[in-house]
């Protein structure tokens, strides 16, 4: 469990936490914002261990780039296969409407999906390399019922509550039918939020959207089913947006 690791490490002496991935630098006009591994809503303190990236600290690197002055692109380097909900649609609202203020791009560097992608699809062009994945535009819950194992174990369960929805997918217990309702609406709540979310961001018809059925795209395809823009390198895309930096700023030198 999670407080046994914490209990030993602690009592390890050597050990020493590693922190989540920050801003790789902000050389030649650039920030780049590593978005890798799992992604939850808040940092924990094993999320460097775990392969993980919160929501919170990505918005964070995110609004010091936009502050910075010297930052003329925000460049989003996505290796991730989704995370939660919860935060993800106000983090993917602030870096749309941040387009206003800077350069932000997305290089999906080489996974970006569900929840990856709802972030990827926020910025104002995402970029994949020949190996890239992007989609994945769905919602899934699960409930497990170890009921059965349980009882192999001879272990029963007597649960008492009070509100007649208050044990509602409990997993040691058969789901009932009011308790697959609930969850159902829910995740089709959520579907539709992200429909709409990438539909706004990637000027897509909800349809066209909601056809891709949350599967996966690489390469072309990608672009033909319009969730990316063109396929470059990292480092070609770091490239691509250093030469527009420098025109602009040739532009207003000369102006």
């Amino acid at each position: 469990s999670f407080e046994w690791l914490a209990a030993h490490m602690a009592s390890n002496k050597a050990f020493k936490p590693i922190k989540p991935p920050m801003m790789h630098g902000t050389s030649n006009g650039m920030a780049i914002i590593p978005i890798h591994g799992i992604l939850t809503k808040r940092s924990g303190i094993f999320d460097g261990m775990l392969g993980m990236n919160s929501y919170d600290e990505i918005q964070k690197q995110i609004s010091a780039a936009l502050s910075d002055d010297a930052v003329q692109t925000i460049l989003l380097d996505i290796d991730s296969p989704g995370g939660e909900t919860s935060g993800l649609f106000d983090l993917a609202d602030c870096i749309f409407n941040a387009r206003s203020q800077k350069r932000i791009w997305a290089m999906c560097n080489d996974e970006a999906y569900s929840a990856a992608y709802a972030i990827a699809s926020s910025a104002e062009k995402v970029f994949i390399n020949r190996t890239s994945g992007v989609g994945s535009i769905g919602v899934i819950a699960s409930h497990i019922d170890q009921s059965a194992f349980d009882e192999k174990q001879g272990v029963k369960y007597t649960t008492v509550f009070a509100g007649n929805r208050k044990n509602d997918l409990n997993p040691h217990e058969p789901i009932t039918s009011e308790s697959m309702q609930t969850l159902q609406s829910e995740v089709s709540r959520l579907y539709h939020m992200f429909v709409e979310l990438v539909a706004r961001n990637r000027n897509l018809d909800q349809s066209t959207v909601r056809s891709t059925e949350a599967g996966l795209y690489f390469g072309v395809d990608a672009i033909h089913a319009g969730l990316a823009d063109e396929i470059l390198t990292f480092p070609e895309c770091i490239q691509k947006a250093f030469d527009q930096s420098h025109m602009r700023t040739f532009a207003m030198t000369e102006t």
